[in-house]
């Protein structure tokens, strides 16, 4: 029977095993933010102590919002359609806009 590798990690190593796959990564600032994404993501998950249901449903809902955006319409970046808030695009404008300023 084929041993399941997540069960190798405990809840603060799966971070950095996840992190440490970027190793290879040929982009340094791809994996700079995908770093500090997967850091963020995994202190969130612990903070809230959220449940495989509950994570499922998020990830459902970010397939629907993926499934609404076109070639014109960008579901993820104008934050409309499904999210009905503000977009990271709200922020400054655009991702990035206050570091530029």
């Amino acid at each position: 029977m084929p041993v399941n590798p997540v069960r190798e990690f405990d809840e603060k190593s799966i971070t950095q095993a996840v992190i440490g796959r970027l190793a290879e990564c040929q982009d340094p600032r791809f994996a700079r933010l995908m770093t500090s994404l997967v850091t963020h993501l995994h202190d969130f998950v612990r903070e809230v102590q959220l449940t495989e249901s509950e994570w499922f449903t998020a990830i459902e809902f970010l397939t629907d919002v993926g499934k609404a955006c076109t070639a014109k319409r960008q579901e993820f970046i104008r934050g409309q359609r499904r999210i009905d808030g503000p977009g990271p695009v709200l922020l400054g404008g655009r991702p990035g806009a206050a570091a530029r300023q």
